[in-house]
């Protein structure tokens, strides 16, 4: 059974943006009876080094796989893959058929989403928007990975992603959805992938509000602890594992993060960093259209 498990791979592969809708996605492709999916929320694999470094027969792949898998599509998610073009060569060495989905939102609102978002997981530990987006250079230049998630102006510059993503699989193999498409017709475009991956294109998935909606940390002492005590790279967290099976962590760490937040709305963004922010994406926004042959939502504009 673990050989098998080892020889599976993902038929379709959600692979960003970060903070643009990819868990109701996500999770509308898991609920239908003919795919299976991963626990985690992450499917880490190909974009963690340590963990690829292990090989498809190590548990650092097999904890992804359900036992189901080896009947039924296995479908994958990781919100940050689109930013690393070695993690797309390997997910496409391993799965040459594998199809790729991008969802794309508004830049400036993915950036501040994604900062609320750091701040509710003890990933950011600046207290205003403007203060971190100043400070995203110098976490760069300083070693930070370009793909974390407190890149918030640089993840929003979805060209040179997508530009990498169709050079490594194709364009015909690279799905692009702007989040705002994907919300107007959200049965019809899962419907779309329903059909690709083989499976009944007219069953209709439960839908969550706000499957990723805004969180505030009660505390952010205890979220900052969490996401050290969590971070996939520590090696005692590789070692621990090996005592504790993976569906009890993956359960006890959502159950922690949960239990620390409460739902919130984000602050509205201040006029003037708004429109600092428009001006910069307007140069990425544009090489984006031209990249894709289309007119980006008007949506974008303002």
């Amino acid at each position: 059974m673990r050989r098998a498990r080892a020889s599976v791979r993902p038929a379709l592969f959600i692979g960003g943006a970060h903070k643009a809708g990819t868990t109701a996605l996500f999770q509308a492709l898991a609920q239908h009876p003919g795919l299976c999916a991963h626990e985690a929320s992450e499917l880490t694999f190909f974009v963690e080094d340590g963990e690829h470094a292990q090989g498809f027969g190590a548990r650092a792949w097999l904890r992804h796989v359900p036992p189901e898998a080896e009947l039924r599509p296995f479908v994958a998610k990781h919100v940050k893959l689109m930013y690393r073009r070695v993690a797309l060569e390997r997910l496409a060495a391993a799965a040459p058929g594998v199809e790729l989905v991008l969802v794309l939102r508004h830049p400036v609102e993915r950036a501040r989403s994604a900062f609320w978002h750091a701040r509710s997981h003890g990933r950011e530990e600046l207290a205003h928007f403007e203060t971190a987006l100043a400070a995203e250079e110098p976490r760069l230049a300083a070693g930070r990975a370009p793909w974390h998630d407190t890149a918030y102006f640089r993840n929003g510059c979805y060209a040179g992603p997508v530009r990498e993503a169709r050079a490594v699989f194709g364009a015909e193999r690279v799905t692009v959805w702007f989040l705002e498409e994907l919300r107007a017709a959200f049965d019809a475009r899962v419907g779309e992938l329903y059909a690709r991956l083989g499976v009944e294109p007219d069953f209709r998935p439960e839908r969550e509000r706000g499957a990723n909606r805004a969180t505030r940390a009660r505390s952010e002492p205890l979220a900052r602890a969490l996401a050290h005590v969590f971070d996939s790279r520590a090696s005692w967290k590789r070692a621990l594992r090996g005592c504790v099976p993976d569906r009890l962590a993956v359960r006890l760490r959502h159950g922690l993060v949960r239990w620390n937040t409460r739902e919130s709305e984000n602050p509205p963004l201040a006029p003037e960093t708004r429109a600092a922010l428009l001006e910069r994406y307007g140069a990425p926004n544009r090489e984006l259209a031209e990249l894709l042959g289309r007119a980006l939502p008007t949506t974008w504009e303002s």
